[in-house]
């Protein structure tokens, strides 16, 4: 062979695909790193073993031939010969690897821990957390649009809690807001800004936030890239039924652990805060009993608005409207920065002082705002939801991530408080009596539209009668053409049917479908129309 080709064919081997790397992080677990000196990947032992389809994928969208089981057991058989191992501090997921070093999605990290020794980051960097703009023009920018606007104040100071919550008392649950409203209210304008905290996409209609159309199965893959930081999820329409249905994702967000599967650890520190949008509120879609709903709801802070949000022009805008519109497009290019001082001044302030100097302070936030809330006004939960919020929103303020507000951090948690408590405080089990009281009050509002089928002569209507009740031993009958009924109820309207017909009140179709209607019955003037056969 000729001296060139040798050599050309030596250097091949050298920068081939190769085991480059094996360490043994903080923890005791085995992390690799596979490829070339141009590009490659890490992957712990454990994806390895537990998960090999999802490791081989990521080598073979990288480039790498894996397609086959030889290469694949080739390359494990190198993974068993490689001769070292060396003990390494490793990222293998954005938020703090320890009290004061932090990692943000892209892969940057802010340390204060005094040291120079390595920090691997083994995760593939997101650049939706790179931040763009400055600090200073985050804070202009957000002072002109929405420094009177009580919910920008309170969700800034939310979006801060995310990395607090590694140093809140332990009986501080990972918090849930969902903010509720009628279409292009602004809710989803405002959740953008809180997002936009720590990242952005001009390209994506949610910010730096996604949207609810995920799989229960995804939602710690979701969490995942959110740890000691904030998830924004936009439009429960779009959640699975089940899922939204069942109300398990307040349970699910709640915990600070993944889900666990046979074999396998489940991932522990799994501290995020979650905030929605939506157009009615989670526990009111739900189709559980009465507790499943009351302890969802103890798990979420709904914040209800029936209108627009802003409604007071902000200064320099013709209207509200304009002044969105300008917020959106701002929120597209200032975004991050804020988040990264935050993260700086709490990982300072933990090495300074102390982690445990941190934890009281962050407690003395929390004892002072929770004792300005009368007991029993909402549920424990969503009271410290709130306290932290606002522990938040003051130490944000005191170093320097947030702007002045026209309204005090204080003032302005306890302004959404009380709108949101109205809502959330103590929710009214779904169970008939409930059924039955809104089933009632519908038919009492339409008594004078109600045809009366016992009276021989029949009243004379303008328009089509909302019901038909007929009377028979003091049991009154109510057939509602479907639509009336629905529209009245409203959201509600199939929770109080079930209800209903679980109590023996309602006629319901049998067969392979069931349907809660019937054909309306020949002596009705009603053409075959569906109706809703209810006795009271």
């Amino acid at each position: 062979m000729p001296a060139n080709q040798e050599k050309s064919v030596t250097e091949q081997l050298a920068n081939g695909p190769r085991i480059l790397d094996k360490v043994r992080d903080q923890e005791g677990q085995i992390h690799y790193r596979y490829g070339t000196d141009r590009i490659a990947l890490w992957f712990s032992a454990d994806d390895l073993f537990d998960n090999p389809k999802k490791v081989f994928g990521a080598l073979v969208k990288s480039g790498f031939g894996f397609h086959s089981r030889k290469p694949q057991e080739a390359m494990l058989a190198a993974l068993d010969e490689y001769p070292t191992i060396r003990e390494a501090l490793v990222a293998s997921r954005p938020g703090w690897v320890n009290d004061n070093i932090y990692v943000f999605g892209d892969g940057t990290l802010i340390r204060e821990d005094g040291l120079d020794s390595e920090i691997l980051i083994t995760f593939e960097p997101d650049g939706r957390f790179t931040p763009v703009g400055e600090i200073t023009a985050w804070k202009a920018g957000v002072g002109t649009i929405v420094g009177g606007e009580p919910l920008a104040t309170f969700l800034l100071s939310y979006a801060f809690v995310g990395p607090l919550l590694r140093f809140a008392p332990a009986y501080i649950v990972n918090p849930s807001v969902e903010v509720v409203g009628p279409r292009e209210c602004g809710k989803t304008t405002f959740a953008i800004l809180a997002a936009s905290v720590y990242a952005g996409d001009p390209h994506s209609h949610v910010g730096g936030g996604d949207t609810c159309n995920f799989s229960e199965m995804s939602f710690d893959e979701l969490r995942r890239p959110r740890r000691d930081s904030m998830l924004f999820l936009d439009e429960q329409n779009e959640m699975d039924a089940s899922l939204k249905s069942s109300g398990k994702m307040a349970f699910k967000q709640s915990s600070s652990s993944g889900r666990r599967r046979p074999g396998q650890k489940p991932d522990k520190d799994v501290n995020v805060a979650l905030l929605s949008t939506a157009n009615e509120a989670s526990r009111d879609a739900m189709q559980g009993s009465a507790d499943s709903v009351a302890a969802a709801g103890s798990r979420t802070c709904t914040i209800t608005f029936d209108g627009p949000i802003m409604t007071v022009c902000p200064e320099g805008f013709s209207d509200p409207q304009e002044a969105m519109h300008q917020l959106r497009e701002f929120c597209d290019q200032q975004y991050g920065t804020a988040g990264r001082k935050f993260v700086a001044a709490v990982a300072k302030h933990s090495k300074g002082e102390g982690a445990d100097a941190l934890r009281e302070k962050i407690k003395l936030f929390i004892d002072e705002f929770r004792s300005w809330i009368p007991s029993k006004k909402a549920p424990a939960r969503v009271v410290n939801t709130f306290a932290l919020t606002y522990a938040a929103g003051r130490l944000a303020r005191k170093w320097g991530a947030l702007p002045a507000f026209e309204q005090s951090i204080a003032k302005a948690v306890q302004t959404i408080f009380d709108l949101a408590s109205s809502t959330t405080a103590t929710p009214e089990p779904k169970d008939i009596k409930w059924a039955l009281r809104r089933a009632r009050s519908v038919l009492e509002k339409n008594a004078d539209r109600t045809r009366d089928l016992n009276v021989g002569k029949a009243h004379l209507f303008w328009e089509p009668p909302f019901a038909y009740r007929k009377t028979e031993k003091e049991a009154a009958t109510y057939y509602v053409p479907t639509e009336n009924f629905q529209r009245a109820l409203g959201p509600d309207c199939q929770l109080v049917l079930r209800q209903l017909r679980a109590d023996g009140r309602l006629k319901s179709e049998g067969g392979k479908k069931p349907k809660l209607s019937i054909k309306a019955p020949t002596f009705l003037p009603l053409g075959g129309q569906r109706v809703y056969c209810i006795t009271l």
